[in-house]
């Protein structure tokens, strides 16, 4: 029943982007040609991944180690979390020290010391975007912020 989509579509004759043969362009997923995937291989890869315990950061951390970081030896992680330590009623995954755990715990578990570090920055009155920006600018070596 396609009743619910009818507000899209004044007429018969227009389509909806999913079926249509000109707007393919959300198939591929986040597809990275292979010419760009090969010429990162080729060098050494350094990653940024912010962290704050959320299950979709926790999924850019493990797409960054399971798949690119194990591709390539000589790649390198930062694994960044801006805390506030005034923020005592968030649930223990979000907090400083369990997430600290959880990711030597992850990291150690794949990888040599000399290929990651864990960043944890106190907010100190700054937002998280400052503190983001910061790292971006001292790192600026980096290939990847996730």
């Amino acid at each position: 029943d396609d009743d619910h989509h009818d507000h899209l579509s004044d007429s018969d004759d227009e389509v909806r982007f999913e079926t249509s043969t000109q707007t393919y362009w959300w198939l591929d997923r986040g597809w990275i040609e292979n010419s760009t995937m090969a010429q990162f291989l080729d060098k050494q890869g350094r990653f940024i991944c912010s962290v704050d315990g959320s299950d979709v950061s926790l999924l850019g951390l493990r797409m960054c180690c399971d798949w690119l970081m194990l591709a390539k030896r000589g790649t390198h992680i930062t694994c960044l979390h801006v805390y506030d330590i005034s923020k005592e009623y968030l649930p223990p995954k979000f907090r400083k020290d369990y997430l600290a755990t959880t990711l030597e715990s992850y990291l150690v578990s794949s990888f040599v010391p000399s290929r990651y570090e864990i960043d944890m920055q106190d907010k100190k009155g700054k937002n998280t975007k400052a503190h983001l920006e910061q790292v971006c600018s001292e790192m600026c070596s980096s290939d990847f912020f996730v």
